[in-house]
């Protein structure tokens, strides 16, 4: 197969998008016709090659007719080039459906006929599509590793299409890495070769690149910069007709005006998102702009309009499975039934949502893993590409010097002397590198173990979070029984606000002092319908609001101090239950007393030996274990002290006080 035929099979949906137009209906009615007319084989396996490039993206039902006609005939007439082409198409299509496994597969099939064709771009084709795939799946380092063996390749033999493929491939892998300044570079490499595509293919390069600096920019929060190439993006893919890429763009730049505060603009084109995605019939897009939508619309309190936009993310749901979207669609119908007072269904939803929240932070965990692997890739290919450099000059000399040596014998002996003083000069470059580099390793080596104490602090945190709600959703469930609908409604907003604050916080290691105090004074709240009467809580911070918001602490940590002053000093106690908590400024120190007037610590712990159980609230070894991880790696350290207020032998309570440096 020639060249430029191969070109129209690689594996980019730059090079598969072939030169709309407003007749391209009817272009695919003529080839349509032209194929039951001919029984030229070779032939038909054109035709059925162009009529794949036509429907992939309007018609996906024809797309997968002609791709398994192509398959049945290029396997009869024995075209392994064709085979090659029509399987890439084929995972192309299983990937696009959701079903990554079998499209793994289909290209590992692909693979098998590499051996009975010489041409490069046959491979070239499988590595990038095998680099896409990888990285749908999450298998970051492995993706990264293709996509840069397919750019070297392309790099060598000059190919702008395939350079092109590698570019946006690289571009798309870092940014989902939250690599932004390497994803940019490939952009802006992409963006240099745009003019150097085939005519037709130019438009669609320049509004990919326009797409991603809108997504880019979006990222950054400078929403006029994300606004002029999200709408410059849209008018290069309107006049190419791509629709997939479009629905997208338009999707961005929905979000962008909708941060804008322009929610009638970023209704107009999530809607025009919404109609494209369903001329695709695109299930994952139709879901996301559907669920897009419905925030928009919670926001505007439209009941009317989530009434449609409910019932359709109902009948598809089902058939998604990737869990931020379900997180979202979640959200959105908890909202709607917090909307229509149905809050028995809101409840439930809240639930479910935690479950999915709880997936996404794993997912979250394994991908910061996969980025420290992909950085390690990307500088192992600079490094390979370095040192063939290097050995290309070597070897460049050594035939220099040959030549000289047959062109002048009785200059060997010189010859002779100045090669070994150059090799011995490369040795010791060689050495200086290598102790660089293990020096460079170490360094990456002392990041890793700072990044995983980090994430391990964040997984305590994590761990806090949830704990304490439970009990509060018993008390609210209790309320709900007794048909006391009034507090029901109250406490069940404050759990709401609460579960709000958390999750925010759990994103954070730290918050400011007042976010902090709100959000103990939402759970001393939600302790007091537990308790009732018996406790009377006093919360004391003469701290001025606007020094509290300059003031950071670690977030979630003084919670679990005053849940185990309740849980072990006040819960045993009869009678009246008194808690201090107040705030205050000593010497550099932000100073928090927890103060309570239970049975003291030596009854506590006589009782919970009785009892013959570990479990504390929120282990107090987790709270130390945090203690240490910050005292660790901050400047401003943390100390708690602890002190039973007696009077003789009678134990009068239980006194807690943290100390949080204010020093820089």
């Amino acid at each position: 197969m020639r060249i430029p035929t191969l070109l129209g099979w690689f594996c980019f949906v730059l090079i598969l998008h072939p030169n709309h137009s407003i007749a391209q209906d009817q272009l695919i009615d003529s080839l349509e016709q032209s194929l039951a007319q001919t029984n030229n084989d070779s032939l038909r396996l054109e035709l059925l090659k162009k009529l794949t490039h036509l429907t992939a993206k309007t018609n996906v039902k024809k797309y997968f007719f002609y791709i398994q006609e192509g398959i049945q005939l290029a396997d009869q007439i024995q075209d392994c080039n064709r085979l090659i082409g029509f399987h890439i198409e084929y995972s192309r299509y299983l990937a696009h459906s959701h079903t990554l496994d079998s499209a793994l597969s289909v290209i590992e099939q692909a693979r098998s006929y590499l051996t009975q064709t010489i041409n490069p771009l046959n491979y070239l084709a499988l590595l990038t599509q095998h680099a896409k795939l990888l990285e749908s799946k999450g298998n970051i380092p492995e993706a990264t590793r293709k996509y840069l063996e397919a750019l070297k390749i392309a790099e060598e033999h000059q190919l702008p299409e395939v350079l092109a493929a590698c570019y946006f491939g690289l571009n798309s892998l870092f940014f989902s890495q939250k690599m932004y300044a390497e994803s940019i570079k490939y952009n802006k490499k992409c963006f240099d070769i745009c003019d150097q595509l085939k005519p037709h293919r130019i438009p669609y390069c320049f509004g990919s690149v326009h797409n991603n600096l809108a997504l880019f920019y979006f990222k950054q929060q400078q929403l006029d910069s994300a606004l002029i190439h999200g709408l410059k993006a849209i008018e290069f893919k309107e006049k190419t007709r791509n629709i997939r890429a479009l629905y997208m763009t338009y999707n961005i730049v929905g979000h962008t005006y909708l941060k804008k505060k322009d929610t009638l603009t970023a209704i107009d084109f999530h809607n025009k998102a919404l109609a494209t995605v369903k001329k695709m019939n695109h299930i994952i897009g139709l879901s996301e702009t559907l669920t897009y939508l419905g925030k928009i619309y919670i926001k505007r309190k439209d009941t009317k309009a989530l009434n449609s936009i409910i019932p359709q993310l109902d009948s598809i749901m089902p058939k998604i499975q990737a869990p931020h979207i379900w997180v979202n669609f979640l959200q959105v119908k908890r909202n709607y039934f917090e909307a229509k007072e149905d809050y028995k269904e809101a409840l439930k939803l809240m639930k479910m949502q935690f479950e999915m929240v709880d997936s996404l932070r794993k997912e979250k965990n394994s991908t910061l893993v996969a980025s420290l692997e992909t950085k390690y890739e990307t500088n192992k290919h600079k490094l390979e590409k370095e040192l063939a450099q290097k050995e290309l000059l070597l070897s460049m000399e050594k035939a220099l010097k040959s030549k000289q040596y047959f062109m002048r014998i009785t200059l060997f002996s010189i010859l002779i002397t100045v090669l070994l003083l150059y090799i011995a000069s490369r040795l010791t470059i060689i050495r200086q590198q290598k102790v660089a580099l293990n020096q460079a390793y170490e360094k990456l080596e002392a990041q890793k173990q700072n990044e995983v104490a980090l994430l391990n602090l964040k997984a305590l945190q994590a761990q806090m979070n949830p704990h304490f709600l439970f009990n509060a959703l018993n008390s609210i469930q209790d309320l709900i029984l007794m048909k006391d609908t009034k507090n029901a409604i109250i406490y069940f907003g404050k759990y709401s606000a609460l579960i709000r604050k958390i999750l925010l916080s759990s994103q954070k290691q730290f918050i400011t002092l007042d976010k902090e105090i709100k959000t103990l004074q939402l759970y001393l709240d939600l302790e007091k319908l537990r308790f009732g009467k018996e406790l009377t809580t006093v919360f004391n911070c003469p701290i001025p609001p606007d020094q509290q918001t300059n003031i950071h602490l670690p977030a979630m940590f003084i919670q679990p101090y005053i849940e185990n002053a309740i849980k072990h000093g006040l819960f045993h106690k009869r009678g009246s239950k008194k808690l201090l908590v107040e705030f205050k400024i000593v010497d550099n120190f932000l100073v928090c007393l927890i103060e309570d007037n239970g049975i003291g610590q030596e009854k506590a712990k006589e009782i919970k030996e009785k009892r013959q159980h570990f479990h504390t609230g929120f282990a107090t070894g987790a709270i130390q274990d945090r203690i240490q991880f910050l005292n660790q790696t901050m400047k401003k350290k943390i100390r708690v002290e602890t002190e039973d207020l007696i009077d003789g032998e009678q134990a009068l309570g239980t006194r807690v006080t943290l100390y949080f440096s204010l020093a820089e």
